[in-house]
């Protein structure tokens, strides 16, 4: 896909990688190296066409009315950005990388006994399931479909921990420097798709199915995600 939008776009010099097809598309096509980590595919990329990117550090830069304005939908929300936030994500992008929702309602339960003066934020997309009668609770704060991207970075650094499933919000907040539990399920290749700062800890169960690619799991029970306890988290 990217390569036809690419070369139909006109771009003089088109380098990827043509492992799905396409390769004839490109000017420079740079071979799949399997087993590696995503990154250092993506570096290898930008290596051939003479840019060294092994060290970047993602970097957001934000206006100071960006920030006020969104300081002001916080309050309006009820978030208290004294108090000590905890980003927690119930669902990911496809089934097959969800924690049971009953761990999570156990896991928060425990959350807010343990730690009273916690705040917890729910963030992601919205889930197609209504919330849970016993997470509704005023130090829970919903706010599943209510920030745009840019909004969801700028609210991970104000985040103490993040914990959730293998997905986008997960990743941003690793790469932002947030102390972040990942909810590591078997449909990738770990080694090619792990996070990788060391601020991350990972919680996998390991299981003979992986790495399926699917997108609902076919095993009954879901191992790899229901071998994850509430306690360990």
């Amino acid at each position: 896909r990217e390569n036809f939008l690419m070369a139909i776009a006109g771009i003089r010099n088109r380098v990827g990688m043509g492992i799905t097809g396409g390769g004839f598309m490109l000017t420079h096509e740079v071979s799949y190296r399997s087993g590696d980590h995503e990154t250092r595919r993506l570096a290898n990329i930008l290596k051939n066409v003479g840019i060294l990117a092994e060290n970047l550090s993602p970097q957001l830069y934000l206006t100071g009315q960006e920030k006020l304005d969104f300081n002001e939908r916080l309050a309006a929300w009820g978030v208290d950005r004294n108090e000590p936030l905890v980003g927690f994500q119930i669902e990911a992008g496809t089934p097959a990388k969800n924690w049971p929702a009953e761990y999570a309602v156990r896991f928060l339960e425990g959350v807010l006994q343990q730690f009273p003066n916690l705040q917890v934020l729910l963030l992601g997309m919205g889930s197609k399931n209504p919330l849970p009668k016993e997470l509704i609770n005023p130090r829970i704060i919903d706010l599943t479909d209510k920030t745009s991207l840019r909004e969801l970075m700028l609210l991970m650094g104000y985040l103490k921990l993040f914990v959730g499933p293998d997905s986008g919000p997960a990743h941003i907040a690793c790469a932002g420097g947030v102390r972040t539990v990942f909810l590591y399920s078997g449909t990738n290749v770990y080694e090619e798709w792990k996070p990788l700062g060391e601020n991350a800890s990972v919680l996998r169960n390991q299981v003979s199915c992986s790495p399926c690619h699917e997108t609902e799991c076919p095993i009954d029970g879901h191992p790899c995600m229901s071998g994850i306890s509430p306690f360990m988290v």
